[in-house]
């Protein structure tokens, strides 16, 4: 039982961490919106620089998807002394770097929108951003199921 309650303990911090990333990606837009009322029309700080930057911005925001991806490997990966306590917190390492990873897009695009004035493109990567964090929103029973392919868990 106090394994149990051990793993809850992390997730619950987890899942409280990934709530706290999202809801700081929700205010960008905010940011976003802010700006264009403020100066209109806005065209970005600097939109002479910003012609090639959303196709390589597109890009670096596929590649965070490759980053989660191989991040989360590598964390997760088992080590032969590896005991229930570090698995879990394993997992909530590799939650918090893949949340972190999962910003980028949207960093990107707001990054984008200041410079080249690109609306539309920051709301696409916006809402990959989003997509990302939905996706990769820390569930117990993924947690749970993981712990017990590892060997180090079991449910009560």
């Amino acid at each position: 039982m106090q394994q149990q309650v051990d793993v809850q303990k992390v997730y619950r911090a987890s899942k409280i961490i990934s709530v706290a990333m999202l809801v700081s990606v929700l205010v960008y837009p905010v940011i976003v919106e802010f700006m264009k009322r403020t100066h209109q029309p806005f065209e970005g700080f600097a939109p002479q620089n910003a012609v090639r930057l959303p196709d390589i911005f597109y890009g670096l925001a596929l590649l965070s998807l490759v980053g989660i991806r191989v991040v989360r490997k590598a964390i997760l990966k088992r080590s032969a002394g590896d005991d229930l306590k570090t698995l879990v917190a394993k997992l909530h390492i590799s939650n918090i770097a893949t949340y972190a990873l999962s910003e980028v897009p949207a960093i990107l695009g707001l990054v984008l929108f200041l410079i080249g004035g690109y609306t539309s493109q920051f709301y696409a990567l916006l809402l990959f951003a989003l997509l990302l964090m939905v996706l990769y929103f820390p569930k117990l029973v993924y947690w749970e199921a993981w712990l017990r392919k590892m060997g180090g868990y079991r449910s009560s």
